[in-house]
């Protein structure tokens, strides 16, 4: 009897980056640089890698960005020789306005005095 199965994830941290604001959870935080991949198992034993994600993720929310690979090693680049910001990518919220994301901000900041 062979066991299989897939969806096993694996992550690797590559670094931090600078202060950067997330759109999702209205906070001002760092983001970590984060390679996720996928395996193919067999007996629960990772075997072939069949997907890789890298991302530029909210160490808060959990929230991230997709990058690609390129976009991924060259931000991680910038970061080590300057303190990152935001790239100007909206965090799956690219329609809001400036009175939107301080309506966020502000909120969030009342949710934590209370």
């Amino acid at each position: 009897m062979i066991i299989f199965g897939w969806g096993k994830r694996t992550t690797k941290q590559y670094g931090e980056s600078g202060q950067d604001y997330c759109n999702h959870c209205a906070n001002l935080g760092s983001w970590s640089y984060n390679r996720y991949r996928t395996w193919f198992t067999l007996f629960f034993i990772p075997v072939i890698p069949y997907q890789n994600m890298y991302v530029k993720e909210c160490n808060i929310c959990g929230n991230y960005v997709p990058l690609s690979k390129e976009e991924f090693f060259s931000e991680l680049e910038n970061c080590k020789e300057a303190p990152c910001t935001s790239n100007g990518k909206d965090v799956h919220n690219d329609g809001l306005t400036e009175v939107q994301r301080n309506y966020r901000r502000q909120m969030a900041e009342l949710r934590k005095e209370k």
